[in-house]
Order: structure tokens, then C-alpha cells, then sequence
């Protein structure tokens, strides 16, 4: 039985979530429990909400169910790759500590649990053919059994202590590439243990125990980087297989030998043993880099960051962590030969930005079963190089939950706003968890919000914006839905989409006074080679009126010039500055512009004027600002190409085009005398409502006036002569197969949209 997918309340600052003492607020780990009698999953929920509430000192198990949940803690290993100074493993400890104070006050379970696993060993130890190996493994197992004998021996009263120590040992490992942050974390933990021993004067060293080896708990390592093993084993991998046992068994003992003269012995066996492994590596086909990779890689040097990470080589274990968690680094484009390093290692990632490589890596590091938890830039959610990105994670990842942090700072100072994702390495995702995150100013008050659901279906219509559907109230976001399962792209119909021209471009090789000047541009007209030149603000709803004021010279040297058609040819001109609505106006004259416009060339599958109505209407800009990536972006929100490309256009019918044409027309004809056209914009509005199929009740969602203008039955009446055809699954938004042919009268529509009666 799973537990659920719940987060305690984090601080404002990652010391306060993650910190040495065990407060109220840390991250609740999720793991899967092994199989017992819960018959009641609610019940079982509702226990491990208890279990894992700092407010309550109470144990809601019986005795079978506890043993379970001792021996889950005791066997679940958990990473975080990118650790820093300690703090999320920190946090870690000091939560699984909580829950073994818990389920086990006298520590008498956790001590059998620990002495199981080591007998185990013993057992698995006295069955070994070789003589040699076998009784190296027998005292290994041996020792083993002895030191947790002692160490509770020692700690009857600082019970903490041995839970801290052996969580430790089998539970919590970090990775960074700062050799200086692990020895920081290492740090950190040998202080968390001296923390929890009583001083006493009487005994030797003051009664502090020496501190455990924790060389292969923390490592320095590439996280992002592994390495190139052979696809298939070869015979000698038996001698392969015996000197990596040999080194973990010594690694192994390193971590709980108390005398210096002992520890040294057996880091001298360690290098020996490393020697061995390269000759044991190369006559099983290992090349020669990686075996070498693999054999010098010592865990006790202090100065050093290994190139590569290896769960084997460094941990011991090749079987996946059950939970990686973290705060991966982000901000950071990988470039040049460590790219191609990482690509190799990973594949590619949107932007080649380092925290997508770190979710990469975390498939790499999870078990079948396993958990993941990263806090993330929110980019991650409207990144429009992304796109495809995200219905990825969907496929090779089960995401349990999302936590959308966009409207606070997680972090104290920060300068990136975050989210919380909580994966599954079971995928795909059938549907995933969220809490609205409206009007929420901290992450005490969002993870107090009701846990809600949504649909992969759903959730990939807004692909664009997943932020989207965590945020709009129920009845928008149905809305948003429908009106794109009701519609194609608007590139479907006009294939020729761009931005306008860029005219200066250090990239593009122009030195920098002809960037600076402006040279291809003139504020009066020179020569007859100049062009009108239009600013965004020549745009207005159904009009474009040149400023008279700039002109530009279309010629060679133009940075990234665009073809000339986009500029002469009948064509659809969108303001890309959205405030306080979508500006779109049809112009077939030679006029000139850079990315502040977007462009849409004609086609013979629709008129433009037609487009023109809709985009101008009160359903577009409704859609834009529940729906488009940069629609929200504070005073400049914007409509981007890709926007555009998507826009869900309905079928239209000969009859429906002419009257919006018709209409258009006499617009840009009142327009041209500055009379007023908003009686003629309205009726527009109305056609569109009815395009798309819209109830009175969802025209208030758009429009919460449009009920002072007109009644339900006065809506309801309406009739423009056309019935509604429901759009096939398979040719929503997303379609960019060819364009429709258009029908004639009567005839039935190949995407839906409307038809003549």
C-alpha cells in the first residue's frame, strides 16, 4: 500500500525545511510499504498522517504493521545528488529519527531489525565455496554483528544516537561536485551525532565515541556523468565480481573501525584491492578509461571530485535508490565539451539546462519502484522549448503530485520562483494531484489547500501552461477545454506563421556600430529603396495605421531577414503586447516590422478577415489569457508565435465566413471616420459564442456583463442559420495535418464546426 502523496509544511528558508534540529515544517519522505493486511487504504492514510505529524507523539500501528514499517526504514536508501552542504539529507535524518521514536521508543525493534539484516549477511557469508573469500565475509559479518551489539550497548539511554548512526550507515548518501560542500555535509552529520552523546568526565574522551567514515555516504562526484560499462559480461567477471565484494566488505568496515592504526590498514587493503579491480576490469572487456575511472576513484581523498558517479563502484549497490530528493542547481546552460559529455551520458534536455539533466539522471537512479522529489524552477511548466518535454515526463514517469510555489518565494531571497514535483518511477501518469495555488502567499498555506486531481487528457491541453490548470477556477479551465476540443490550429489553415524581422544581431556577425546606430533605419525618408517601418503600437483591433515617423532599408546586411512575402503580400498582423487584449488587424500593403508584430500570411482555406474577427472577439482574448505561456507576464504580457500556430479555430461554412467578412468590412469602414463600431463588435462576439458552441451560463465566464445586455432565452433564441458539429478526438488543437477542403451547403464537415441548415 502506497503512502500518500503528502508534503508537511516547509519554512521560508532551506535551513528552517532542513535544518539540524527536527522542527515542524521538514519534507515527508514516501516510500512503498512492503504488502501486509491493510485492508482499509483510507484508514491506512490516515495512520500515516499521524505517524508522520510532528504535533503528535503517537504510534496509530499494531505490532505487525510496525515491524513492517521499522524494516522499510531500515531498508530504504535514499539519495540526494546534488547535496550542497547536507541540508535535505539532514532533513532526512532528523525525519526518519522522528518516525523510529515512534514506532520503536526503546529502539528493541530497530536493534532486531539491524541484527536481522547482519545475519543474514552471516548466512549468505558461510555459504561461499571459496575458503579464502568465505572467511574474510565471516568476520566481516561477524564484526558487523558485534559493533550493533556494542553500539546499543553503549546508548542505552541516547537512543538517538544509534537511530542517527545506522540510518546513516544503510539509509542516507549525497552526491555533489564540490569536494569542499561533501566535506561540509560530512561535517554537518558528525556533528548531528556528537549532539546526541552524554558527556561524562570520567571516561576516556569525555565518553564521545569516535566518529563513524563517511567516505562512502558523501561523495564528490559528477552526478550528470557515468560510466561506459561492457553490455556483456564475460567469465572473468567472477574475479570482477569477488574484488568489488572485497572492497565493500573493507569500505564497509572503515565505517565503524575506531582506531586510527586499524583504519589505516584498511585503506592500505583498499588500494591494494583497487589495483586488483583495473587488472580484473580489463580481462573482462572493461576499456581501458573506465576501468581506470573505476579503480582510481578513492573514496578518502579530500581534494578531488571523481569525473563520474557510479552507485556501484561508489556505494556499493547497483539495485536504484527507493528516494532521490533535492534541490538540483538551475540557472546554468551546460555548454561546450561538457555538453557533449552530459548529452552522451543523458540525451538532450530543453535549453541544455542543468536541473532537466538532473531529472534525467534521477530515471538513472531510482529503483523500479522508487520516489522522487526535486524543488525545480517553475519554467519547467510554460518553457516553450518544453513542450514535448513534459508529455515525456508523463510517459516514463507516474507524477503524484505538483506543487506550483509560482506566486511566493519558497526560498528566502530567492530570485527564481519554484515548484515541487513528487514522481514515481512506475509510469506513465493516468492522472496527478495539485493544490490551487490562487492567492496563496506561502507554502504553509498551499499544502493546507485540498488535493485535487486532473488528468494526463486534461492537463496535456494545457501543454503550453501546466501552471495553468493549477490555477484557474473549475468552470474557466472547462471552458479553456472545451473551446480547444471543439477547434483545429489555426496553422492547419495558414501554414505561413512568423515573427518579423530582426535587424541587428552581434550573432550574426555585425560589428558594433552598426548596432548601435541603427544603420539600415531613418527617420525620414531618403531614397525610394526605404520602407515603411511599423512599431507594435501601429496595431489596433481591426486596424494598421503606419506612424509615418520610421522607414528601413530592406537590403543585404540585414541581420535575419525574412522572406520579402511576409512583408507585401495579404497577411494578418498581431500585436505581440497583449494589454488589455489580443490587437489583431488584416493589411495587404508594404509595411515592415520586427518581432514586436507577428505575421500571417493568407491562404486560399479561409479569408483572413475572418481570423481577424475571431482573434479580435472576447472568446480569443479569453482563451489567450487562460492559455498562452506569456499571457500573464505583469504590465507586458505577451502572444507568442507558437500561440498563434495553436490558436483553435472552429470550421466555418461559406454562409459564416461572408457575414463575419461582411461585418469586418464595415468595421474597418467606420473605423476610417473614427466612428463607433462597438455594436458591430459585439454582434461579432455573439457569432463567435455560437461558433464555438458556448452555453449562456459559460458566455458568463467570459462576459460576467453579458447578463445586463442579454437573457438566457433572448441567447438561447439566436439562430444564425448554422448547426454545430462536434470535432473528433483525433483532430483537436494540436492537428497540423493539411488544411480541410471547404464543403458546400449541406455537406457534413470533416473536423466539425458549423453547417448550414
Amino acid at each position: 500500500t502506497k503512502q500518500p502523496s503528502a508534503f508537511i509544511e516547509l519554512g521560508k528558508d532551506q535551513t528552517n525545511m532542513f535544518g539540524n534540529e527536527a522542527k515542524k515544517g521538514q519534507l515527508a519522505i514516501n516510500n512503498e510499504l512492503p504488502k501486509a493486511n491493510l485492508k482499509d487504504e483510507v484508514k491506512f492514510k490516515e495512520q500515516l498522517e499521524i505517524l508522520f505529524n510532528y504535533g503528535l507523539d503517537q504510534n496509530p500501528f499494531s505490532s505487525e504493521e510496525t515491524k513492517l514499517l521499522i524494516t522499510a526504514v531500515s531498508d530504504c536508501k535514499i539519495l540526494d545528488p546534488a547535496c550542497g552542504s547536507g541540508a535535505f539529507p539532514m532533513g532526512v535524518l532528523h525525519r526518519m529519527v522522528n518516525l523510529l521514536s515512534k514506532l520503536d521508543p526503546n529502539n528493541q525493534q530497530w536493534k532486531q531489525a539491524l541484527l536481522s539484516k547482519a545475519s543474514k549477511d552471516l548466512e549468505i557469508a558461510k555459504s561461499m565455496s571459496d575458503d579464502e573469500i568465505r572467511e574474510k565475509a565471516i568476520e566481516s559479518a561477524n564484526l558487523r554483528i558485534e559493533f550493533i551489539k556494542q553500539s546499543f550497548a553503549d546508548n542505552k539511554h541516547e537512543l538517538d544516537y544509534t537511530r542517527k548512526l545506522f540510518l546513516i550507515e544503510h539509509c542516507i548518501y549525497g552526491l555533489d561536485i564540490q569536494q569542499i560542500a561533501v566535506q561540509i555535509s560530512k561535517l554537518r552529520f558528525f556533528i548531528s551525532l556528537i549532539s546526541e552523546q552524554k558527556i561524562n568526565d570520567s571516561k576516556p574522551n569525555r565518553n564521545i565515541l569516535s566518529m563513524p567514515n563517511l567516505e562512502t555516504k558523501f561523495v564528490a562526484a559528477n552526478t550528470l556523468i557515468g560510466l561506459e560499462k561492457p553490455k556483456q559480461m564475460q567469465m572473468q567477471d567472477i574475479e570482477v565480481l569477488a574484488c568489488e565484494k572485497s572492497l565493500n566488505e573493507i569500505r564497509s568496515k572503515i565505517f565503524f573501525t575506531k582506531k586510527f592504526k586499524d583504519k589505516k590498514l584498511l585503506k592500505q587493503q583498499e588500494k591494494q584491492n583497487r589495483e586488483q579491480l583495473k587488472t580484473a576490469l580489463l580481462h573482462s572487456g572493461y576499456n581501458v578509461k573506465t576501468a581506470t575511472q573505476m579503480a582510481s576513484w578513492n573514496p578518502f581523498d579530500p581534494i578531488h571530485s571523481a569525473p563520474f558517479f557510479d552507485a556501484e563502484t561508489m556505494f556499493g549497490f547497483n539495485s536504484g535508490f527507493d528516494i532521490v530528493i533535492g534541490n538540483p542547481p538551475y540557472g546554468v546552460s551546460i555548454k561546450e565539451e561538457y555538453r557533449k559529455n552530459v548529452i552522451n551520458s543523458l540525451g538532450k534536455v530543453p535549453d541544455y539546462e542543468i536541473y532537466y539533466y538532473f531529472i534525467e539522471s534521477a530515471r538513472k537512479l531510482c529503483g523500479k519502484n522508487s520516489y522522487c522529489t526535486f524543488i525545480i524552477p517553475n519554467t519547467i511548466l510554460f518553457n516553450v522549448y518544453a513542450s514535448n518535454y513534459r508529455k515525456n515526463i508523463l510517459e516514463y514517469w507516474n507524477v503524484n503530485e505538483i506543487l506550483d510555489c509560482t506566486n511566493f518565494d519558497l526560498f528566502e531571497g530567492a530570485t527564481v520562483r519554484n515548484i515541487v514535483f513528487l514522481f514515481n518511477s512506475k509510469g506513465p501518469t493516468e492522472f496527478l494531484n495539485y493544490r490551487k495555488n490562487v492567492g496563496i502567499e506561502m507554502f504553509s498555506e498551499l499544502i493546507h489547500k485540498p488535493q485535487l486531481t486532473i488528468k494526463t487528457e486534461d492537463l496535456l491541453i494545457f501543454n503550453q501552461n501546466w501552471g495553468l490548470a493549477f490555477n484557474l477556477e473549475g468552470d474557466v479551465a472547462a471552458l479553456i477545454v472545451k473551446i480547444k476540443k471543439a477547434a483545429i490550429a489555426l496553422n492547419t489553415y495558414f501554414p505561413e506563421i512568423s515573427q518579423g524581422l530582426i535587424a541587428y544581431d552581434k550573432y550574426q556577425g555585425q560589428d558594433q556600430h552598426t548596432i548601435d546606430n541603427r544603420v539600415f533605419h531613418f527617420t525620414e525618408k531618403k531614397h525610394n529603396k526605404l520602407k515603411p517601418w511599423l512599431w507594435g503600437e501601429d496595431i489596433t483591433r481591426y486596424g494598421v495605421k503606419w506612424n509615418n515617423k520610421e522607414w528601413i532599408n530592406y537590403c543585404v546586411g540585414i541581420a535575419n531577414p525574412r522572406k520579402k512575402e511576409y512583408f507585401t503580400k495579404p497577411r494578418l498582423l498581431i500585436r505581440e503586447i497583449t494589454n488589455p487584449s489580443i490587437f489583431a488587424a488584416y493589411t495587404n500593403e508594404e509595411l515592415y516590422n520586427d518581432p514586436a508584430i507577428i505575421i500571417v500570411l493568407g491562404s486560399d482555406q479561409l479569408h483572413l478577415e475572418v481570423v481577424v474577427a475571431l482573434l479580435n472577439s472576447r472568446l480569443a482574448s479569453f482563451y489567450h489569457f487562460n492559455n498562452s505561456p506569456k499571457a500573464t507576464k505583469g504590465a507586458f504580457p505577451k502572444i507568442l508565435v507558437e500561440d498563434i500556430k495553436q490558436f483553435p479555430l472552429p470550421i466555418i461554412v461559406k454562409s459564416c465566413e461572408e457575414k463575419l467578412i461582411g461585418i469586418v468590412d464595415k468595421i474597418h469602414s467606420l473605423k476610417k471616420r473614427n466612428a463607433n463600431t462597438l455594436q458591430l463588435e459585439n454582434e461579432i462576439d455573439l457569432i463567435v459564442y455560437k461558433l464555438y458552441n458556448l452555453t449562456y451560463d459559460e458566455v458568463l465566464v467570459i462576459d460576467k456583463d453579458f447578463e445586463t445586455q442579454m437573457s438566457k432565452k433572448e441567447y438561447d433564441k439566436i439562430d444564425y442559420g448554422f448547426k454545430y458539429i462536434d470535432v473528433p478526438k483525433s483532430d483537436v488543437t494540436n492537428n497540423t495535418s493539411a488544411a480541410p477542403k471547404k464543403q458546400r451547403k449541406g455537406k457534413s464537415l470533416p473536423f466539425g464546426g458549423l453547417e448550414l441548415l
